[in-house]
């Protein structure tokens, strides 16, 4: 799911969806540490032909994500679980248009769950993963 659609939903609806009505765990890492590990990559000659699968600190559930979103920007909206059924249907009619904005297989992707151990990118580039609270600060200084 992406920040920016969570806080503007946040911001300008009087309630927001989650899709699905499973848990869905993700681990949302900070912009600032995946530039900050980009740039290590750069000059750490031992990174050449690396692959490193960068996550937040700590695994949440989706709805616990916009609930943070929510502390950060001083805002309460209620959330309500969206049957992944209505936008898959919704998708499965698009795909009679010519011009395809939205399929079945975006919603099964965005709403599965995506969570990996920090710990070896952390080891490998010395620094800790941002906590999800820190790198949401920005939200509370009106950067929303």
């Amino acid at each position: 799911t992406s920040l920016n659609l969570i806080v503007r939903a946040t911001k300008y609806l009087p309630v927001v969806g989650v899709l699905g009505m499973r848990r869905q765990m993700v681990q949302p890492v900070w912009v600032g540490d995946v530039a900050t590990i980009a740039a290590a990559c750069l000059t750490m000659p031992e990174t050449v032909g690396q692959t490193y699968t960068l996550a937040g600190p700590e695994p949440l559930e989706i709805a616990d994500l916009y609930r943070a979103v929510q502390r950060a920007m001083g805002v309460y909206r209620p959330i309500i679980r969206i049957p992944k059924a209505v936008p898959k249907a919704i998708a499965a009619a698009n795909l009679l248009l010519p011009r395809r904005w939205l399929t079945p297989g975006a919603i099964d992707f965005v709403t599965m769950s995506t969570t990996a151990d920090p710990r070896p990118a952390e080891a490998a580039f010395g620094r800790a993963m941002t906590p999800l609270d820190v790198g949401l600060r920005y939200l509370g200084a009106g950067g929303a």
